[in-house]
């Protein structure tokens, strides 16, 4: 360790206990993407990777996830280098000049999370600035201050500035130090200025603030070191001052150490000399140097990092392993930048940027082959441990190991409190691994504090938490109460049950003597002798127990949560998941969807230890009693059973035709295993000892997720898409319940829609998307995770626009099973969240788990208040199922979207102590990944709400709303937008671009324009840069293309693209084929012509971007693009039994509505006066079109296209397959073209893309005036036969067939048309 202070300053209470306040300690998440695990090659170590920008000159930081540089020139920017090689800029302020800026600090002194910048120490090197950074996307720039009287240069300018709090140090060389307050940071005041003369004589360069102690040093050239008294932070006092020290470049104070790697000559000295390492130990006055090395290259300044010392030496990068007193040279590079000067460098994880002034940029090197997993620890602190006699304006701080994280900063991991009290309120600053508190209000006299770092609070930038408790007592009196105890562990128990409480340690003098709080309302014991104590509580939670000491001069007090908890089941309740541990094996199995396997990992070895095929989009899976795996695969409707030690396939359990079973789970006795097939409504139940099919149960209206009772006598499933909402009716969340035996629906739980209000943190809404239900270790609540749906809030609607945080909300509600009603005033609302997709729950029930799909983390819950109590960010993409050991220790994270299974040490989580997650490993699920890279990429960006490019404070992603690239069922206000009421259409089986247009108005013509959502109603920052998104009309959906701009837009694309299919319809018969009144639904459905529109592979004419009025407008119907709505685009057909509500505003919710009641003028095809017989005819074909249909027929390479007259009449279409350009498609006219009065004639076919039209004319066509029979050569008995080559670009569009003929009105130029026939090439 870096460290050489005296070991009072490292005690550690290992088996301190932290009070409930601390529970909510690091819950603040960044919203960049931080800095990425990258795992580099040897032959890549202290090599150049990345490239970030010109001009750049001084330190970086990392700012809420981006990383912060500096540049000649002017301006703060922030970078997102989630891959170093490409960094990508964040955002840009500029309107400050700067000219090498050494030093930068961030602060919330201001209300908020700030940094001050130092000007530089060139030209106008006389001040600095004050960004407001609060906002990545658009930081501010409040304050350009120039320092009254500072001339500038290297001499007098500022090189450097030191924020503490709201007072900035500023070192004026030859003009000593300037003291500015900068409480107001648009108009900051200087308060003091001290000449060199009372602070050591030397010029003052270098600052560092540190508590209640200030060091200053030269620079570049010059000499001397001094520490000052800033206990009063105005009017610091000399201590002692050296000024024949080495000549630094720059230094870092750090573990009571100030490190240097002095050159052997100035700057501007040619020819100099290799450098050296100095180590001054600053805890004496004698400013001892405890290590004095020799370096491979000159000096230059020094970054420490965990045991390393990083040092910048003009041309080469040198890494120095610091333990103890001895030193080694670790790795270097020389030369990285070309021929350029190194002057700064800062580590960043497993990286360090290297700042250059001369070739213009700043490198990324790796300096360590695996990502930075070791988090920062306490490495000095002042006051010192028992200091007395502190002034009440002190100021405390830490020299960490690290970096640390801002955002991970507060009063729950950095504690200053009376002994035995609560927190005092204050702000914080950091500055090169320094961390300041500055109190709100002068502290107490004679009164002894602790501070307290807590395990788990606060982050380096690599997001590592400290691992250890860090504590240290100082005294504004003359002497240190130092009475200490400690109280011992507390073993849980139940309601009613006696809890024991005691001591575990005490030191002090006197007669001691103590007393207990239980923390439950009731009186505290009486100050006696005894120890120990005993008490017993009426309600389960949370207790913070504290016992106090007192010799009758001085108190102390240590506290420990005691928990109380409800009698557990004897047998534990179950339910579906998409991870589940194997009691028999030992084995955490999980499904992997998108590439239909299942994987075991065996939890000793972290190896996995078979992945296998699982049938076609298996989706979640349980554990037989016979340790066999039941997986749920929803693509072909099967459960597969497989060997719980080989994963071998023992029996495939076939399901109906186009069932869509998700959820599977075994009954707590082993007896029954119950699988939801949420196309058809219905619960199965098997044996699980047999296999054998024992029942089918009509429970509901889209069955997903299971719970099954501790005594398996009730099955709890979950409703997955609320009803919609139509007139009249408001949306229906529910949970059906059914009773095992006999097996019969038992009725169903409501829950209940949020009446809001609608606020920063929480909306109205109705709950959606319940994918999975877990019930609690007592068997007395059920918990549900899903999103909120603000169904109530829009222009239209209520006046208000949706905005990004009260469109979408996620939320657990919780049932209680006593009555089986919802207690609504327990519904978790989570802020700054996406998408609970499951729950888990500790082996007592008092804490409960949480996956947070769209924002990759997990919270933890107090189970009986809802408090959260921990939370983990970055667990990986998309989690999804959650599995906890039977002990409580160890929590497995199964990431749908990183395919892997995450490890985490949680038993300082369940044993309520440290509250910390402690990673153990990453295992990857998929061996060989299905899905293209782009596709996979754009997937994982398509769930991912916790990128700020996607959304502001986490809340939506694409999958908020297409979960499964599927719709949600909702009817949203979109009036804001230039639309109306929209009804969210499904991605399923569009292919992208794949019928052309997107939205009910064709308002997007690529996938790409859902940037316009990100950036306006999203909040996001965007994929695109600024400069992109303003270019020509990029910012105009219908406007230039962005396709080809961003990666991640094109990977969505990509993903988009690749929803081909709609699935197996179960309207269909055991075989795929149609059913008998599906069958007179599609002769119907011909007679009708409804293929005038809905025809093709599609269903839909949409690829030619044609709108319809078919009489469905209303009230709040809206616009379309802001302009007056003429029409809609017309939706595909196909996958109609799972898409309801139906037509753009949801007002239809069944298919016969949307022939009957929505259609009562014949607009959308005369079917409202069909026979009931007929329209339900109709509508059983319509339920039925799938994957196997299509609207016309496809007979090989070859098209009959009839033309049944010359003008008006049905003509048939048909599709052609595996067309591509080069090919001929012969067109074959298998009758006349009919009669007509007129004497010319052409037959046009187009072709069509997105883009162009190519038009084919066949001229030569003759009149027989006789009989008015079109004549054209070559003319066969059977008709006209034309032979159209495909040209390039066109496969996968659209050939349109059309007879135009003369009528005779020629004079008047009018031509009369056939309809327009499309034949599909595919």
């Amino acid at each position: 360790m870096l460290h050489t202070m005296p070991k009072s300053l490292w005690r550690c209470l290992l088996s301190c206990a932290l009070l409930p306040m601390l529970l909510l300690a690091n819950l603040g998440a960044q919203s960049g993407p931080g800095i990425p695990a990258i795992t580099y090659t040897q032959a890549q170590l202290f090599t150049v990777v990345g490239t970030i920008g010109s001009g750049s000159h001084g330190r970086v930081m990392m700012l809420d996830g981006y990383l912060g540089t500096l540049r000649t020139g002017g301006g703060l920017r922030l970078y997102d280098i989630s891959n170093p090689a490409s960094p990508v800029q964040h955002s840009y302020s500029g309107g400050m000049g700067l000219s090498e800026p050494h030093a930068w600090a961030v602060t919330s002194a201001f209300g908020g999370r700030h940094v001050v910048v130092v000007r530089g120490s060139g030209l106008g090197g006389t001040g600095f600035g004050i960004w407001d950074y609060g906002n990545s996307a658009q930081p501010q720039l409040l304050s350009n201050y120039t320092v009254p009287g500072v001339p500038g240069g290297y001499a007098t300018g500022l090189f450097w500035l030191f924020t503490q709090g709201n007072v900035i140090y500023c070192p004026a060389g030859s003009l000593g130090l300037i003291i500015v307050d900068a409480s107001t940071p648009t108009a900051p005041v200087v308060v003091a200025q001290i000449p060199k003369s009372a602070l050591g004589g030397f010029n003052t360069v270098l600052a560092y603030a540190i508590g209640n102690t200030l060091l200053l040093a030269n620079s570049d050239g010059g000499s001397g070191f001094s520490l000052l008294d800033i206990s009063d932070p105005f009017t610091p006092i000399l201590l002692h001052s050296d000024p024949n020290t080495s000549i630094p470049y720059s230094a870092q104070v750090n573990g009571g150490r100030l490190f240097v790697a002095a050159v052997s000559n100035c700057i501007s000295c040619p020819g100099g000399a290799n450098g050296t390492f100095h180590a001054y130990d600053i805890s004496n006055t004698a400013f001892t140097p405890a290590i004095t090395v020799g370096l491979p290259a000159r000096g230059g300044s020094v970054t420490v990092q965990d045991k390393d010392v990083h040092i910048a030496a003009s041309s080469t990068y040198v890494k120095l392993s610091v333990v103890g007193n001895t030193t080694a040279v670790v790795g270097q590079t020389t030369n990285p930048t070309s021929g350029g000067d190194i002057d700064w460098v800062t580590p960043i994880g497993n990286l360090v940027a290297l700042g250059d002034d001369q070739n213009g940029a700043t490198k990324l090197v790796p300096h360590q082959q695996a990502p930075d997993a070791i988090g920062p620890w306490v490495t000095m602190i002042v006051p010192a441990d028992n200091a007395t006699n502190q002034a009440a304006t002190s100021r405390i701080g830490l020299t960490m190991s690290d970096m640390v994280a801002f955002d991970s900063l507060s009063t729950t991991t950095f504690l200053v409190r009376p002994v035995g009290g609560t927190a005092i309120n204050g702000s914080f600053s950091h500055q090169m691994g320094v961390v300041n508190f500055c109190p709100d209000a002068p502290l107490l006299a004679n009164t002894t504090y602790e501070v307290v770092i807590p395990a788990g609070g606060i982050r380096d930038w690599a997001g590592n938490a400290t691992l250890m408790p860090f504590t240290s007592l100082f005294s504004t009196g003359n002497t240190i109460h130092s009475i200490q105890v400690t109280a011992a562990p507390a073993q849980p128990v139940t309601t009613g049950q006696t809890a024991t409480f005691g001591v575990a340690s005490v030191n002090g003098s006197g007669t001691l003597l103590y007393s207990w709080n239980f923390g439950d309302g009731s009186p505290a014991t009486a100050f006696s002798a005894n120890t120990s104590a005993s008490h017993s509580y009426n309600n389960p939670g949370h207790y913070s127990a504290q016992v106090t000491v007192t010799n009758g001069t001085s108190t102390a007090s240590s506290a420990i949560v005691q928990t109380v908890h409800q009698p557990t089941t004897a047998i534990s309740p179950s339910h579906s998941s998409t991870i589940v541990i194997a009691p028999q094996t030992g084995y955490i199995c999980c499904v992997n969807a998108d590439n239909d396997t299942v994987t075991a990992i065996d939890p000793a070895s972290q190896q996995v230890v078979f992945e296998v095929p699982a049938g076609d989009r298996p989706r979640t899976l349980a554990v037989a009693p016979d340790g066999t795996l039941w997986v749920a695969a929803q693509g072909d409707a099967t459960v597969r059973v497989l060997h719980g030690m080989t994963g071998a396939l023992l029996a495939t359990l076939p399901l109906p035709t186009g069932s869509a079973p998700y959820g599977v789970a075994i009954s707590p006795d082993g007896s029954a295993a119950y699988v939801t097939l949420r196309a058809t409504g219905e619960l199965v139940k098997f044996d699980a000892s047999t296999r054998q099919w024992l029942a089918t149960l009509a429970i509901g209206e889209e069955p997903k997720g299971i719970a099954i009772t501790s005594d398996s006598q009730r099955i709890l499933v979950t409703r997955f898409m609320s009803a919609p909402a139509t007139a009249g009716n408001n949306p229906d969340a529910e949970i059906y319940s059914a009773h095992a035996t006999p097996f019969a629906v038992a009725g169903s739980i409501a829950l209940a829609i949020d009446p809001g209000p609608d606020t920063e943190n929480s909306a109205r809404g109705v709950p959606n998307y319940l994918s999975s239900i877990t019930i609690s270790p007592d068997g007395l609540h059920a918990w549900v995770p899903s999103k909120k749906d603000n169904v109530l809030r829009g222009t239209f609607r209520d006046g208000q626009p949706l905005n990004f945080e009260n469109t979408v909300r996620t939320i657990v509600s919780r049932i209680d099973l006593s009555n089986d009603l919802e207690v609504f005033a327990a519904r978790i609302d989570f802020n700054d969240r996406d998408m609970a997709f499951a729950t888990c729950f500790s082996p007592l029930g008092d804490y409960a788990f949480t996956a947070l799909q769209g924002s990759n983390a997990i919270d933890v819950r107090d189970a009986y208040t809802g408090d959260i109590v921990a939370s983990v960010d970055d667990t990986g993409r998309a989690p999804q199922g959650l599995a906890l050991s039977s002990d409580g220790q160890t929590l497995y994270v199964h990431n749908f979207m990183t395919r892997t299974v995450a490890i985490y040490d949680v038993s300082g989580v369940t044993q309520s102590t440290s509250f910390a997650f402690l990673p153990i490993a990453d295992v990857a699920t998929v061996a060989n990944e299905q899905l293209t890279a782009d596709v996979l990429l754009g997937k994982q960006i398509f769930y991912n709400a916790a990128d700020d490019r996607m959304n502001e404070d986490g809340y939506l992603s694409c999958a908020s709303c297409h979960l499964d690239g599927e719709h949600d069922g909702r009817v949203w206000d979109f009036t804001d937008r230039g639309e109306g009421l929209r009804n969210t259409a499904t991605l399923l089986g569009r292919a992208g671009m794949g019928h052309g247009r997107l939205h009910w108005t064709a308002n997007f013509d690529e996938v790409q324009d859902f940037e316009n959502d990100i950036r306006n109603a999203f909040g996001g920052d965007g994929f695109l840069s600024q400069a992109q998104w303003q270019s020509g009309t990029t910012s105009d959906p219908l406007g230039d293309q962005k396709a080809g701009l961003s990666p991640e837009l094109d990977a969505l694309a990509s993903y988009v693209a690749s929803l081909t299919t709609f699935g197996t319809s179960p309207y269909r018969q055991s075989n795929g084929a149609l059913t008998a009144a599906a069958e007179r639904g599609r002769t119907l459905f011909t007679a009708l012509d409804c293929a005038s529109c809905h025809s093709g592979p599609g269903f839909t004419d949409s690829m030619f971007a044609v709108r319809h009025d078919v009489g469905t407008f209303g009230p709040g119907s809206g616009q379309a693009m802001g302009s007056a709505l003429t029409g809609l685009d017309t939706p595909s057909l196909r996958g109609l039994w799972s898409t309801a509500p139906y037509l753009h505003d949801g007002s239809a919710r069944t298919l016969l509505e949307v022939l009957t009641t929505s259609n009562p003028l014949g607009l959308h095809g005369a079917t409202s006066t069909l026979p009931a017989t007929d329209q339900n005819d109709l509508v059983a074909y319509l339920l039925s079109i799938d994957d196997a249909d299509t609207a016309c027929r496809l007979p090989g390479t070859e098209e009959d296209l009839e033309l049944l007259s010359g003008v008006g009449s049905q003509v048939n279409a048909f599709c052609l397959e595996d067309v591509v350009a080069g090919e001929t498609v012969r067109h074959q006219m298998r009758s006349p073209l009919g009669t007509f009065d007129g004497s010319l004639g052409a037959l046009v076919y187009r072709l069509h893309s997105p883009s162009q039209t190519i038009t084919v004319t066949l001229p030569g066509l003759q009149v027989d005036q006789a009989d008015g029979m079109v004549l054209a050569a070559p003319l066969l008995a059977s008709g006209l036969v034309v032979d159209t080559p495909i040209p390039a670009g066109f496969d996968g569009w659209v050939l349109r067939t059309q007879a135009i003929v003369l009528s005779p009105l020629a004079q008047n130029g009018t031509y009369a048309t056939s309809p327009a026939h499309d034949a599909f090439l595919r």
